[in-house]
C-alpha cells in the first residue's frame, strides 16, 4: 500500500492531515502471489495475480518546500505537485529546478518522489498559437474560478505536451547511486507519476464544460484521453503511473462517460501481465466517507489504485 500524508506547518500535529492511499490489489504490499492451489489463467483482459504492486507512505506537499520532507523511518517519500505552465514558460524553455531540488534532497535521506505535473492549464504560448481549439474550464476544486485552456483533443497542444513530457524524462539529475547524472525517467528516486489528460487534468468535469464544446464527441474525447495518458506511460516506463478518476458525464447515459473511459483505459493499458495505469479516486474525503462509485473496488483485480482521504488524523 502507498499512503500519501499531507505536510503541515507543525508536521507532527497532523491536525489537518490529508492522506492518499495507493492500494495494492488483494491487500498485498509488494509482489502478490496466487492463492494456494490456484492455477487458472485470469479472465481475458485482466492481468494475472503476480503483477508488481507499488507500496509505501508518501508525504503530500502543501507549499513544495524542502522543509516539508519528513526524514522518518515510516515515510517513504514526498509528493511534489507542480504545473506544466509553470515548468515551460515559453516554447522549449524549461525550468526543472524545483524537481531537481527535491530529487537531490530525497536522495540524501534515501526516500522517493511522487511527481504530478498538472496539465489542465497549458502554457500561454500554446494559447497564443493560431488554430488551437480553446475552451473555458472551471476550476476542478469548485471554487468558482475559471481559466482558458486547450481542449484535450487539440492536436497542436497535444503535440506540445508530448514534447514537454519527453524533455522532462530526458532531463538529467544527479544520482547518488549512479555517482553521476541520469535521465529523470531512469532516476531511482522517482517512483510515481501522477498522469494527466492534457487540457483537463484528471477525469473530472463537474459542470460538463468539456462535453458542451461544439467539437466534442465521446470518441474524440476518449481517443484524446488515451493519447495523453500514453505519453506519461511511454515516457516514464519504470514508474508507477496513475490518473485521477472523478465524476464526468456527457449526454449519453449508457454507459456513463466515466465508466466508458475507465473501461477503455483498462483495455489499452492494463490488459497485459503487468498493468501500466493505476486509478486514483477521492472516496474518503472530508465528512462524506463511503465507497459509492468506487473505481478502487472495481479495479482492484486489474491494477493498482489510490484514494485520497481528507480528515484530521487526531479526529478520524
Amino acid at each position: 500500500m502507498i499512503y500519501f500524508l499531507k505536510a503541515t506547518q507543525q508536521i507532527f500535529a497532523l491536525g489537518i492531515a490529508l492522506s492518499i492511499l495507493l492500494i495494492a490489489p488483494g491487500a498485498a504490499l509488494a509482489r502478490g502471489a496466487p492463492p494456494a492451489g490456484a492455477s487458472d489463467a485470469p479472465p481475458a483482459g485482466q492481468p494475472g495475480d503476480e503483477f508488481r504492486r507499488p507500496a509505501g507512505i508518501y508525504l503530500l506537499g502543501v507549499r513544495n518546500n524542502l522543509g516539508e520532507i519528513l526524514d522518518q523511518p515510516f515515510i517513504d517519500g514526498y509528493v511534489l505537485r507542480t504545473g506544466w505552465n509553470t515548468l515551460e514558460s515559453s516554447e522549449d524553455t524549461y525550468n526543472f529546478d524545483k524537481i531537481d531540488d527535491f530529487i537531490r534532497a530525497l536522495d540524501e535521506v534515501d526516500q522517493h518522489l511522487s511527481l504530478t505535473v498538472f496539465s489542465q492549464r497549458v502554457p500561454q504560448y500554446i494559447l497564443d498559437t493560431p488554430g488551437v481549439i480553446q475552451y473555458e474550464s472551471v476550476n476542478q476544486n469548485n471554487n468558482g474560478s475559471s481559466y482558458t485552456t486547450a481542449v484535450p483533443w487539440d492536436e497542436i497542444a497535444l503535440q506540445r505536451y508530448q514534447v514537454f513530457m519527453r524533455a522532462l524524462g530526458d532531463h538529467r539529475v544527479w544520482s547518488i547511486a549512479a555517482d553521476g547524472e541520469v535521465p529523470l525517467r531512469e532516476h531511482p528516486v522517482l517512483r510515481v507519476i501522477g498522469a494527466q489528460i492534457m487540457g483537463l487534468g484528471g477525469l473530472r468535469d463537474p459542470l460538463n464544460a468539456i462535453s458542451s464544446q461544439p467539437s466534442y464527441s465521446r470518441e474524440r474525447f476518449t481517443a484524446a484521453s488515451i493519447d495523453s495518458l500514453a505519453i506519461a506511460v511511454d515516457e516514464f516506463p519504470e514508474q508507477s503511473v496513475h490518473v485521477a478518476v472523478f465524476g464526468i458525464a456527457d449526454d449519453l447515459d449508457s454507459p456513463p462517460l466515466d465508466d466508458h473511459i475507465v473501461n477503455e483505459l483498462g483495455a489499452v493499458f492494463n490488459s497485459d501481465e503487468q498493468p501500466r495505469l493505476g486509478f486514483f479516486a477521492e472516496n474518503l474525503a472530508c465528512d462524506s466517507p463511503g465507497i459509492g462509485n468506487n473505481y478502487l473496488f472495481e479495479q482492484q483485480d486489474a491494477t493498482f489504485t489510490m484514494f485520497q482521504m481528507l480528515q484530521a488524523w487526531l479526529d478520524p
